[in-house]
Order: C-alpha cells, then sequence, then structure tokens
C-alpha cells in the first residue's frame, strides 16, 4: 500500500459515514439513464456535464475528483503539498467512485460518468454493470483537436508551476493514447449492443452527430460517429474565440521556455504541439479564405523575453492516471 491508501474498513467506514450522505439519492427512476462522457484529458468534458445536468434532469455526475475532499490526508495535503494531493488521493477517490456508483444503481437513480474510454475492459464493464440492473446507456463524446486538449494541460502546468514551482505534468502518451483509443472503444461496445445512443459534440457544445441504436443501425451509426469524431478532432476546425485562446496560450509557453530553458519537457512538448497548429492554420487560411477573423501567424508579437512574476524552481508532479475507469 502506498503512504497515504486506505484499507477497506478505512475506505468502508468514510464511505457509509461521510460519501453516502453527500449523494443526492432519490426514489427509484422507471428509465433510469447512465451517461457517458468521453474524452481526452483536456478535451473540455465540464461543458458537457453541465449540458447533461440539463438535458438528464436528475443524473448525478460521479466525479473523483470531488470525493478526494473525504480523504484523511486532504487537508494536511493541500496545505502542505497541493501538487501531490491528487496522486495521493488516487486510490481511495477510486474505490469510492466504484461505490457510489454501486450505490446508483441499487436505487435505480440516473447518473453521469467522466472517462477517456482508454481502458476498453473497464468501459465496458462499466456499460454490462449498469445495462445488467437495467439502465439505458448513452454516449457522448466529445471531439477536441489533440493540439487544444494538450495546450490546455500544458497551460494548467506552467500556471501551476509558475505560482508553487512545481505542476502536474499530463503524460502527453497516455493523453496522445486516449485520443486514439476512444473511437475504437466506442466501435466496439456499439457493435456489442452495450450503447443505447451516441453523441458526438465538438469542445464549443455544438452537436455533430446524435443517434438512438439498434441492431439494424449498429454499422452504420459506428461509421457516422467515427466520421464526426474526425470532424470534430481537426484543428482547422476550430473557431475564432478558440483560435484567440490558444494564441495566447502560445505566448504564454513560449515565454514561460524562454524564462525557464531547463524545461525541456516542456520545450519538446510545445514544439511539437505548435508546429502541428501551425501547419493547420495555414492550411485553413489557403483553403478557405471567406469568413476568418484571425490570420496573423501565432508567433507575431511574442514577446520571448517576458518573465513570469516570479522564476519558480520547477518540478514536474508526474500525474498517474488516477482518472476513474469502471
Amino acid at each position: 500500500m502506498g503512504e497515504f491508501d486506505l484499507d477497506d474498513a478505512q475506505l468502508n467506514d468514510i464511505f457509509s459515514g461521510q460519501v453516502m450522505g453527500s449523494v443526492p439519492l432519490h426514489a427509484p427512476e422507471d428509465e433510469p439513464t447512465i451517461v457517458l462522457v468521453a474524452a481526452q484529458p483536456g478535451a473540455g468534458k465540464t461543458r458537457t456535464l453541465e449540458q447533461v445536468r440539463q438535458s438528464h434532469d436528475g443524473a448525478y455526475a460521479v466525479e473523483g475528483d470531488a470525493l478526494r475532499r473525504f480523504h484523511p490526508g486532504y487537508a494536511g495535503l493541500m496545505r502542505r503539498e497541493p501538487l501531490r494531493m491528487p496522486d495521493a488521493t488516487a486510490q481511495a477517490a477510486g474505490r469510492w467512485v466504484e461505490m457510489t456508483l454501486a450505490l446508483m444503481r441499487e436505487h435505480k437513480n440516473s447518473v453521469m460518468l467522466e472517462t477517456t474510454m482508454r481502458h476498453p475492459q473497464a468501459v465496458e464493464r462499466t456499460l454490462g454493470e449498469f445495462r445488467q440492473a437495467g439502465y439505458r446507456t448513452e454516449a457522448i463524446i466529445v471531439a477536441t483537436p489533440s493540439e487544444l486538449s494538450l495546450m490546455g494541460t500544458m497551460a494548467r502546468y506552467i500556471s501551476q508551476a509558475e505560482q508553487q514551482g512545481e505542476g502536474r505534468w499530463v503524460d502527453p502518451a497516455a493523453h496522445d493514447e486516449a485520443v486514439a483509443q476512444m473511437p475504437r472503444t466506442l466501435a466496439e461496445q456499439i457493435s456489442r449492443g452495450n450503447i443505447d445512443h451516441v453523441s458526438v459534440t465538438n469542445r464549443a457544445g455544438e452537436r455533430l452527430y446524435d443517434a438512438d441504436i439498434n441492431t439494424q443501425n449498429r454499422d452504420e451509426t459506428i461509421a457516422a460517429a467515427s466520421k464526426a469524431i474526425s470532424q470534430g478532432q481537426r484543428f482547422e476546425s476550430i473557431t475564432p474565440d478558440q483560435q484567440q485562446q490558444w494564441d495566447r496560450d502560445v505566448k504564454h509557453v513560449r515565454a514561460f521556455i524562454s524564462a525557464h530553458p531547463e524545461s525541456q519537457d516542456v520545450r519538446s512538448l510545445a514544439d511539437r504541439i505548435i508546429a502541428s497548429g501551425q501547419s493547420a492554420i495555414q492550411s485553413r487560411q489557403v483553403d478557405d479564405l471567406i469568413g476568418l477573423t484571425h490570420t496573423t501567424s501565432i508567433n507575431d508579437g511574442i514577446d520571448y523575453g517576458r518573465s513570469p512574476t516570479r522564476k519558480p524552481n520547477i518540478q514536474h508532479q508526474h500525474n498517474k492516471d488516477t482518472e476513474i475507469e469502471r
């Protein structure tokens, strides 16, 4: 066991004494639903969860991050080592997610669950457990360009490093694996009859595809959903607002690299992301000149010498795969 891992007795006592009281259970539903909101890290699942809350009245979002506060070491970690907290509480939060899902099934209440779909067997197990309990199963895919999601994780890391001297570093390989695996996992689960409805949205929340699934249209649905995911993941399809945020993030990243040349992981990933984004932007400028609101190079006007407020002693907190994947 890890330093902050809890044994079964502790996990059960805290769940029954504290966690259960935070779950807003209600009367059993005649047709309960589980909604999987799927995307790679940094893709923008939070907006989609809020939309699901509005469209699925009474659905409860089971979020591992919200359960970390019940860990007995949480307060001390947040005071002394806040960036260590996610890894330290991952074991307990994961178990409490499992227990909460079981509680929701027992009471036939609708539930929302974030996932990367990176672990196909875990996804299939979750869907199977809920289908066996009489649930309708839905999947909402947030199709986001990998450049945007990686940039989002990097911008968060840099902000934490500037403010606290270290940041949570998302492994790019795990991110890329999620991008590649998600469409495959979705296709497998549709083909096996484990998903009743699928929707694909882009990062801006626009619906790209939506369909009920039956035995006759599974192949058609897989093809159409895969096409919509590819469309949403194209960097050339980003909105003007997303383009402007991208430019701001690029400036921030470039300034950080200039001030901290020792951060080779950041430099290497930034070079990869920005080069890919530049190529897509240039392609869009050539192919579609109508309606563009931003045509300058993302490198124009960047102050490479700007330093953050204080120069931190940069350390990586390499993030474990703390996402709960049932």
